[in-house]
């Protein structure tokens, strides 16, 4: 089953449960019985809103996947637009979740936050390698749109590098509203840092601004200090003018 400009596009449909696929959209027209973007979902066994929602059946798992305009913080069905455990940006395309190319990484991913009700005061994008064997879907978002969906885009068109997205935190040892700092955080002492300033999470056993510092050591005495490596070194501007602190 095939639709589009001449007929190059391959229809979402289950071969089995569908009576037809539209030559322009694509939408498959199922038999008596089914339902679904795929026509692979039992009218009867399952429990979706398809005034909002369409059903979709995978290895006997049933999701209600969003329609177009609606999103899972408003209408209680699963959203058409998602991010993989590594953070790729995922859209449903009626047979199945797959990639997305895109030039505009800050501008879609403000949108894409906002689009699975997720945190924008941090929103970090950046792409990575990520070789398909399939034609994808481009978007071009402006940035104030509320959905992806609302995104001018195009199919066809096959890339090898997929928007990785973080919304309301930065990527491991990042910082800045822009996520363009990085931690001074000892990595094998500490656990991250704090994506608005980047403070150090220290390690059970350590301590310091960079988590350098076993907590058994010696604390360093004054403001003027501080401990780094195990050594109380003087910070910026101070001197070792007392025990405080051992120069720098």
């Amino acid at each position: 089953m095939k639709y589009g400009d001449n007929c190059e596009e391959d229809c979402p449909c289950n071969s089995y449960n569908t009576e037809a696929c539209d030559l322009e959209t694509g939408e498959c027209i199922c038999k008596p019985g089914y339902t679904g973007f795929s026509c692979n979902c039992q009218v009867g066994l399952h429990t979706c809103n398809l005034n909002v929602s369409d059903c979709y059946e995978d290895s006997h798992e049933v999701s209600c996947i969003c329609k177009r305009g609606f999103t899972q913080s408003e209408h209680n069905c699963t959203d058409n637009v998602r991010l993989s455990q590594e953070k790729f940006v995922q859209v449903f395309k009626g047979d199945g979740w797959s990639g997305i190319c895109t030039s505009n990484l800050k501008s879609n991913a403000l949108v894409i936050c906002r689009h699975l009700n997720l945190s924008t005061e941090v929103v970090y994008s950046t792409s990575k390698f990520r070789r398909y064997d399939y034609t994808r879907t481009s978007v071009s978002c402006r940035g104030t749109e509320n959905m992806l969906s609302e995104c001018p885009s195009r199919t066809g068109s096959s890339c090898s590098y997929s928007p990785v997205v973080h919304c309301g935190e930065c990527p491991e040892w990042r910082f800045s509203s822009d996520c363009s700092e990085t931690c001074d955080c000892d990595r094998d002492t500490s656990t991250g840092c704090d994506f608005r300033n980047g403070t150090c999470s220290c390690r059970d056993g350590f301590k310091g601004e960079d988590c350098s510092c076993h907590v058994s050591t010696a604390p360093c005495s004054g403001s003027s200090s501080k401990c780094k490596l195990d050594r109380c070194i003087c910070k910026e501007g101070s001197f070792n003018q007392s025990a405080s602190c051992s120069g720098n």
